[in-house]
């Protein structure tokens, strides 16, 4: 089983370059940074601890999305 863990949403630097809220959600030896938008989820990854951003690969983002939906809904109220 892969541990995950969310926590609480924090200001990071989105793929556009500016500031926004996400979500950092911890999943299989990486942490993903996850905006709320108007038109659905972002994942944003942390490749580096000094803050270099990336998007993350297509076909991976859809895989943490539903991982990281799983986990908000197991998570306590």
């Amino acid at each position: 089983m892969i541990m995950t863990s969310i926590r609480p949403q924090r200001d990071v630097i989105g793929t556009t370059g500016q500031l926004c809220k996400a979500w950092e959600f911890d999943y299989h030896r990486a942490t993903f940074y996850i905006q709320e938008t108007e038109t659905g989820y972002v994942v944003i990854e942390e490749t580096r601890p000094r803050g270099n951003w990336r998007p993350v690969q297509p076909q991976r983002c859809q895989m943490v999305l539903a991982e990281f939906q799983r986990a908000q809904r197991a998570r306590p109220r």
